[in-house]
């Protein structure tokens, strides 16, 4: 049973600040009527760090590390913690909450909404599966998204390989996470804070919880070969038929007009 078509769009590199903005631009438009539920892949560039919406920067992110590294500090419209984002496949899902089978529970739309992801990564051969029960604690106090496998995260043996976060406005989900091709430890350690008062550190922490597309199928994957993945996934997965497309006029405009220069402004990425 198809339930009409979906958006697929791939739009390639852009900064922490533009790609937030779309996000959010996505999901007015969809709010108002203008668009189907879609699915949109990209990248960073330069890196980027998003912080979740109740972080406070300085406990989040090594602000000098950042500028040194010339890496982007932005502050997501959704919950959750730091993530760096560079060796990685972001998506982000906007669709209704009265979508049909659409959970009303949070935790059980995570589990709907991954499930798209996970029939893709399959297609990929990575025999991944999903976090269930009681969220693992984290291994230290720390802002760092990848410290623990919250539930319904996708897993790789066992280890994170897809972190997500949510927010509902307005009866809209936008969900976007990132999907890891490879990470560079190293640069994750400087650029995220830990207020770690124990011998573990984050270099632990990603060595031991975290996981990547690269170790799960063993090669370098073609960034347009996981694109291809992730959507089929989610057409078997919803049983929908996706349409490649491009934002539209209306969302460029939002994004240009007045939500690029909110998620740079200092007001919003330092918001207490």
């Amino acid at each position: 049973m198809k339930y009409g078509n979906w958006r697929f769009i791939s739009s390639g590199y852009a900064d922490a600040y533009t790609n937030m903005a779309i996000d959010e631009a996505i999901m007015t438009a969809y709010q108002n009527g203008l668009v189907p539920p879609t699915l949109r892949l990209y990248q960073w560039n330069p890196p980027g760090v998003s912080i979740g919406y109740f972080q406070k920067i300085e406990d989040a992110v090594n602000i000098e590390a950042c500028k040194s590294l010339r890496v982007d500090a932005v502050r997501r419209l959704t919950g959750g913690r730091a993530v760096l984002h560079e060796h990685e496949l972001t998506y982000s899902v906007v669709i209704g909450e009265d979508y049909p089978g659409m959970p009303q529970s949070v935790v059980e739309s995570y589990k709907f909404i991954c499930m798209g992801i996970m029939e893709g990564l399959k297609v990929l051969g990575v025999d991944i599966a999903l976090k269930s029960g009681k969220s693992k604690a984290p291994l230290l106090n720390s802002a760092a998204c990848f410290d623990s496998a919250s539930m319904y995260e996708v897993l790789w043996q066992g280890k994170k390989l897809v972190g997500s976060a949510q927010i509902r406005k307005n009866g809209v989900i936008l969900q976007h996470g990132s999907v890891l091709m490879d990470i560079d430890i190293e640069k994750q350690v400087k650029v995220l804070n830990s207020k770690n008062k124990f011998e573990l550190n984050l270099k632990h922490v990603f060595e031991n919880r975290v996981t990547t597309l690269k170790k799960g199928t063993g090669r370098q994957l073609k960034v347009t070969e996981i694109e291809q993945a992730i959507f089929n996934g989610f057409e078997q997965a919803f049983g929908i038929a996706g349409k490649p497309d491009e934002l539209i006029n209306r969302e460029l405009d939002r994004v240009n007009s007045n939500l690029l220069s909110k998620y740079k402004s200092y007001e919003w990425i330092n918001m207490k």
